[in-house]
């Protein structure tokens, strides 16, 4: 089965993604061709919300740090046929629309934990590849991340090398933020600027806006930013959620487990305190989120004059009010979305784990970091459906 595909000179990879938010399966659909130059095409997407049941699972046990390894166990395999489920609604659709078979599926998994101490880090993502080949009958690419923590690294970013794959360009720098749960950028420089691809997180992204909207009401998230529209910034809370060691750390990543429900906590203990309306604390919240994003961007634009646009992925991209006061920090760029580069903003994550699943079945190494003796692991491991004897 893998020799047929390695032969292959294009591949139809089935990405798959759940980001920090849990609100949904993002399937993106990608031909990557290495008949002349390296190519990705974007063939087809979907977005499949999760089951309120499953949903508060995940959340659960991303959130909370005594749930038993039984049920996180039940609910791999659970999130595993779920989502091998959806891929094979998928799967089949395409086939009976195009005529055209998917060859493998690369899968992320959803991520409910993630420790990115750099001396004891440890991530760990749910989602059973084993469950998922058994549904889809495909070879299925995931566990990602382990390959970077066993170098001794965080286990993120890790979509560094598929991002460069994508949109590097000899001439144009390219500067990408994604604004989802966290906020994270990629800095692809052009090749006459002496610099070296970066890619780091920023801090908290949505998630902040989303479980205040959740928790004070009851909506999924403050759509377009409406909420935080009509409130006023605490210089005061602002000035306690800046001070968190994070932002002047030297740490790569970061996650649910730094900027949620804790941060939340906080913040609604000094709503009555420094008497802040509702609408205060989102408008604070968003601040926060600009003003580190602001701070990590400008250091790049001040050096690097081929940056001209920002390019902008992930769920913060539809909020009106946040890319407004983006705008307003960052004057000097032009503010627009990934869709300008070939990829939709919906499903870039998706379809980086495609590319980075391509180079692992066919084992050349993508990442971006190397072990002490200058190798690059291939992130990945390959889970293949039941065969006949």
């Amino acid at each position: 089965m893998l020799n047929r595909l390695i032969k292959k000179k294009k591949l139809l990879i089935l990405g798959i993604n759940s980001g920090t938010s849990i609100d949904s399966l993002d399937l993106a659909l990608a031909e990557i061709s290495r008949s002349s130059a390296y190519t990705v095409k974007f063939v087809n997407g979907a977005d499949i919300p999760f089951p309120k049941t499953l949903k508060e699972s995940l959340k659960t046990a991303a959130d909370n740090r005594n749930v038993s390894l039984e049920e996180i166990m039940h609910l791999d395999n659970k999130l595993g046929c779920f989502i091998g489920k959806q891929a094979k609604k998928f799967v089949d659709s395409f086939y009976k629309s195009n005529k055209r078979k998917i060859d493998l599926i690369a899968s992320h998994g959803q991520t409910i934990r993630h420790l990115p101490d750099k001396k004891k880090s440890a991530t760990c993502q749910i989602g059973s590849p084993a469950c998922i080949a058994q549904e889809t009958k495909l070879p299925v690419i995931a566990d990602f991340r382990q390959a970077d923590i066993a170098l001794g690294n965080e286990g993120a970013p890790i979509t560094t090398g598929a991002v460069a794959k994508l949109f590097s360009d000899s001439k144009q720098s390219h500067l990408i933020l994604n604004v989802g749960g966290m906020a994270n950028y990629f800095y692809l420089p052009a090749k006459s600027v002496k610099s070296e691809i970066i890619a780091l997180d920023i801090g908290p992204g949505n998630i902040l806006s989303d479980l205040l909207a959740q928790t004070l009401f009851g909506k999924k998230s403050d759509r377009n930013g409406d909420i935080a529209s009509k409130g006023t910034i605490s210089k005061r809370l602002l000035t306690l959620l800046s001070a968190d060691s994070f932002f002047e750390s030297k740490q790569e990543s970061t996650g649910r487990e730094r900027f949620g429900k804790s941060t939340i906590e906080k913040i609604l203990s000094f709503q009555k305190q420094f008497e802040l309306s509702a609408e205060d604390l989102f408008t604070t919240a968003i601040e926060l989120t600009c003003s580190e994003i602001s701070k990590q961007l400008k250091k790049l634009t001040k050096k690097d004059k081929k940056i001209k646009k920002l390019y902008l992925t992930g769920g913060g991209r539809k909020n009106i009010f946040l890319v407004k006061q983006l705008q307003i920090k960052l004057p000097e760029l032009q503010i627009c979305s990934i869709d300008e580069l070939g990829i939709p903003a919906d499903y870039l994550e998706a379809v980086s784990y495609g590319v980075l699943a391509e180079h692992t079945l066919r084992a050349k190494p993508i990442h971006k970091a190397k072990d002490k003796n200058g190798n690059t692991p291939l992130l990945g491991m390959i889970h293949l459906p039941p065969q006949k004897k």
